[in-house]
């Protein structure tokens, strides 16, 4: 609304790379391994990660159109569909409505609560990313790629040790694949709400390591339906190849 799209369109491709580079691997080597969940087949999640790779695709000549936004969502609302199809949607959201009906007045408070504290640290966030970027003479996009989006991530680190404790890694596996795709549908939100959105360059060598590491990922995955320790250090050591390039090429 402050008019920092490249600030916000930075920072979800961050988020992306942080979730396939830095916490999936985390959760692996803290875990011991992690397996693709039943759920999800190889066509559901090659169409997953190839919705999750074409933002950086579409923005390699700096620029994100809104017509272009308008394929993001739809590509979202493709994937939300396609792995929805053994459950009608609206059956769905009948047993949600049913099962919490009754509990409906307790959760209201909790999420007005949830709702001001994040637009309060969203806030804080955005004058904390201003700030940086005027310190380091670096673009919005550049801060919101490599400072803020660890930061928006906190939440799905901080599921890494819930995970691992509860023993539930599959479940949070499914939920970080989600939340990467959910982040394509909010980049076209953004493009369609900005009237398209001009990025700065380098933006070749950044689709390059996004795409390596998805095509790593899923051959991890797929090698023998989980994610070892071995290959989770391969990942990570990615990310921090990625942290040096880009702040050798500011």
């Amino acid at each position: 609304m402050r008019g920092e799209s490249e600030l916000a369109v930075g920072n979800l491709l961050g988020a992306t790379l942080v979730l396939f580079l830095l916490v999936i691997p985390l959760l692996s080597l803290f875990g011991g391994g992690v397996k693709l969940p039943r759920a999800i087949h190889s066509r559901q999640l090659l169409y997953a990660l190839l919705t999750i790779v074409t933002p950086a695709i579409l923005i390699v000549d700096s620029y994100l159109s809104p017509w272009e936004g308008v394929l993001l969502i739809f590509m979202y609302l493709a994937l939300f569909l396609i792995l929805s199809q053994k459950e009608s949607l609206l059956e769905k959201i009948k047993e949600k409505l049913t099962s919490y009906s009754n509990h409906s007045k307790h959760h209201l408070p909790k999420i007005i609560i949830g709702v001001v504290v994040v637009t309060l640290a969203s806030q804080l966030m955005v004058n904390s990313a201003e700030y940086f970027a005027k310190a380091f003479n670096w673009s919005p996009f550049l801060v919101g790629l490599l400072i803020v989006a660890i930061g928006t991530n906190l939440p799905e680190l901080s599921l890494v040790i819930r995970t691992v404790l509860s023993h539930k890694k599959n479940v949070a596996l499914a939920d970080y694949i989600g939340s990467a795709s959910a982040n394509t549908l909010l980049i076209g939100i953004f493009a369609i709400i900005n009237s398209g959105i001009h990025l700065p360059n380098h933006t070749l060598t950044r689709l390059i390591i996004l795409l390596t590491s998805l095509i790593l990922f899923y051959i991890f995955i797929r090698s023998r339906d989980q994610l070892s320790r071995k290959e989770s250090f391969v990942l990570i050591i990615l990310y921090l190849a990625f942290l040096i390039l880009e702040i050798n090429t500011t």
